[in-house]
């Protein structure tokens, strides 16, 4: 079998422990580090619930009920368990798609402040929530009654099909499946072209005009572009979408239901990559009451901001942006304490990620 369930399953539970685990950190950074929680947090939280109730259902359906095996090998009633558990994961990946290209955007709002790239990330809220709501709603009454699309898989078991036609007897029917693939295949498209302007295009273009040093640019721009790697999945997602069928719907759809799985989980995980520059700075895990800072900045880097100042972090000091410490003195006036950094001002904080406020040492 190509796509083994026990294989899809194993795959699927590293992805959701993975899940957890970036979705830990990033709330470590933004709650107890910077303790700045935003919208992008609480909607990356969404995301990663919905995330477990598509992984759940697949994993169900999978070990349970048959997803992944012919019908000639799965009971009536497993069979239509088991299209119930892909029917929850096909609207569940819907939602959790647009809950993550909706952090990120979110993300980037904090960053960006050229109305031109605003307008983008508007645009691309915009366009998603149309399609998403129409794809989600469109895959509910696919099927007339709804119930149609799992209890059509009692005829399955034991009737030929031909082509997509509805089975002679039975209560019920389902869209043209050159429908099906079409729908699927815009809502693909989307999020490919999310995936790539969010994570490639808007911050490679906001980079290169930015007056951060090469070093900086490089390790923000892997961060940002981590909300493009899901991009990968949807790819091949988009290449298996032509082969959708009704007809021995759990085994010939199970490579669909896995790549939009893997995708979900990507997308969960990148986003919430993008937020892990402090982790990288220095002793992001160690007691907060010592000599040494969380995150330690550059020494000798002067920043301006509009409310905290012009100043120049100095090392063995905690002054520029903890509000003072051992050491020598370089603390600027207006200073900050960690903990009360606004939105505003954690882009200075992650090494000038808010492009707009870096001024290069010697500027006026």
């Amino acid at each position: 079998m190509p796509y083994d369930p026990l294989a899809c399953a194993v795959v699927i539970i590293v992805l959701s422990a993975l899940v957890v685990v970036a979705v830990f950190l990033r709330f470590y950074v933004r709650f107890y580090l910077l303790n700045n929680i935003s919208t992008d947090d609480y909607l990356a939280a969404a995301a990663a619930l919905v995330y477990t109730g598509l992984a759940s259902s697949y994993i169900i359906g999978l070990l349970s009920y048959g997803v992944g095996r012919h019908a000639s090998e799965v009971s009536e009633e497993d069979y239509v368990n088991g299209l119930k558990t892909v029917f929850i994961g096909e609207l569940l990946y819907f939602v959790t798609t647009y809950l993550v290209k909706l952090s990120f955007i979110f993300t980037l709002f904090r960053i960006i402040t050229i109305p031109s790239h605003r307008l983008t990330l508007y645009i691309l809220a915009g366009t998603g929530f149309v399609v998403t709501t129409f794809t989600f709603f469109w895959a509910v009454f696919m099927c007339d009654p709804v119930s149609y699309f799992w209890t059509q898989g009692k005829e399955f078991t034991s009737s030929p099909i031909a082509g997509n036609k509805s089975i002679i007897g039975a209560h019920g029917s389902c869209k043209p499946i050159t429908a099906l693939i079409a729908v699927a295949l815009v809502h693909a498209a989307w999020t490919l072209i999310a995936d790539i302007t969010l994570g490639l295009v808007l911050p490679t273009i906001i980079l290169w005009s930015s007056q951060m040093r090469i070093r900086v640019k490089l390790s923000v721009g892997v961060l940002l572009g981590l909300g493009s790697v899901a991009a990968l999945a949807t790819i091949v997602r988009i290449v298996y979408l032509p082969q959708i069928s009704l007809a021995e719907n759990l085994f010939r759809n199970n490579p669909i239901v896995l790549w939009s799985t893997i995708e979900s989980a990507l997308g969960v995980i990148a986003t919430a990559g993008s937020t892990w520059k402090p982790l990288i700075k220095g002793d992001s895990f160690g007691s907060s009451g010592g000599s040494s800072s969380s995150v330690r900045y550059p020494r000798s880097r002067t920043f301006r901001n509009s409310r905290m100042g012009t100043g120049t972090g100095m090392d063995g000091s905690r002054s520029w942006y903890d509000g003072g410490g051992g050491g020598g003195g370089g603390g600027a006036s207006g200073g900050r304490r960690l903990g009360s950094l606004t939105e505003e001002d954690e882009g200075i904080l992650l090494d000038g990620v808010e492009m707009g406020m870096f001024v290069p040492r010697g500027v006026p």
